[in-house]
């Protein structure tokens, strides 16, 4: 591509990495909760290990060639669960439905305006949220133990900086509210 391979670029490159690669392994970690919920398992019995081993080698794959790196995303995951998907069939009819579509129906899906796909997202977001079962969430955690009131604050700074800074800010910081929360709270 063009790129010159040298320290300079790599101190450029690997913070982003660095984000990118937080920010998949939580969206799939996340992505493993939902699951364990909406089927009512223990969340031990989807594995933590076999989904970022999996998460690891596809986007090895994919960056051999030439792709970007993904990971399991939420709203694919509920919308895949609310229609049934429970298997492995489900997961490669994705997949495979996905690949014919980059395939053969690229022009007409970037015909598609984007006012059409920010009100799809906006719909999935909201969806995603359940905004009855948050409030209702944030009305148990001030009521609950202390360390929910942590989460609580995590959860609220952790929105507020991915919305107006970015996502592994955000991130970084909820992390670390809810641990030093945790650690004052211990003593």
């Amino acid at each position: 591509f063009g790129v010159p391979m040298s320290l300079g670029t790599l101190s450029i490159v690997a913070p982003v990495a660095v984000s990118i690669a937080l920010i998949s392994v939580l969206e799939t970690l996340l992505a493993r909760k939902v699951v364990a919920a909406e089927l009512k398992t223990h969340t031990s019995d989807v594995q933590d290990d076999q989904a970022l081993c999996a998460l690891s080698v596809g986007n090895v794959a994919s960056s051999l060639f030439g792709g970007f790196g993904g990971c399991g995303l939420i709203p694919n995951t509920l919308l895949n669960l609310q229609s049934g998907g429970k298997g492995v069939v489900s997961g490669v009819t994705y997949s495979l439905s996905l690949a014919m579509c980059v395939l053969f129906a690229a022009p007409l899906i970037g015909s598609i305006p984007l006012a059409s796909l920010a009100g799809v997202m906006l719909t999935v977001g909201l969806s995603t949220v359940q905004p009855v079962a948050t409030i209702a969430g944030a009305k148990a955690a001030m009521k609950g133990a202390p360390m929910d009131k942590v989460e609580f604050v995590a959860l609220i700074l952790t929105g507020v900086v991915c919305y107006f800074v970015d996502m592994a800010s955000g991130i970084g910081l909820g992390v670390g509210v809810t641990l030093l929360g945790g650690k004052l709270l211990r003593r």
